[in-house]
C-alpha cells in the first residue's frame, strides 16, 4: 500500500513501474481524491478510514511533507503496528 495520492506519490508509482498486480490500493485522505484511480497506473485511491490495516504488511509513505503526521496517525488512529517504508531523507523501513 502507497500513502499519499499528490504528486511525489503518483511520480513513484510511474518511475518504479507499479501496478494494481503489486500495489493493493493508495490511500489519500483527500476527501475528493477517494474512490478515483491514479493516473498511468489505474490504482485505486481509498481514504484512511476505510481502510482494515490490519491486514497490510507494509505502507510506503510517499507524502514526504506530512510523513511524521501520517505515522503518528497509524499508531494512534488506526492501530496499525508493521512496517512502514518512508522514501526521504534518505530510503529506510521503520518498524512500528
Amino acid at each position: 500500500v502507497i500513502w499519499g495520492a499528490g504528486g511525489k506519490g503518483i511520480s513513484l508509482l510511474a518511475i518504479c513501474d507499479m501496478s494494481p498486480k503489486n500495489i493493493l490500493f493508495v490511500i489519500d485522505s483527500d476527501p475528493y481524491k477517494k474512490d478515483k484511480y491514479t493516473v498511468g497506473s489505474h490504482i485505486i485511491i481509498k481514504s484512511p478510514k476505510e481502510v482494515n490495516f490490519t491486514k497490510i504488511d507494509l505502507i510506503i509513505i510517499s507524502a514526504v511533507m506530512y510523513q511524521n503526521e501520517i505515522i503518528q496517525d497509524l499508531k494512534t488512529k488506526y492501530n496499525y503496528h508493521n512496517k512502514i517504508a518512508l522514501i526521504s531523507p534518505k530510503p529506510r523501513v521503520l518498524k512500528i
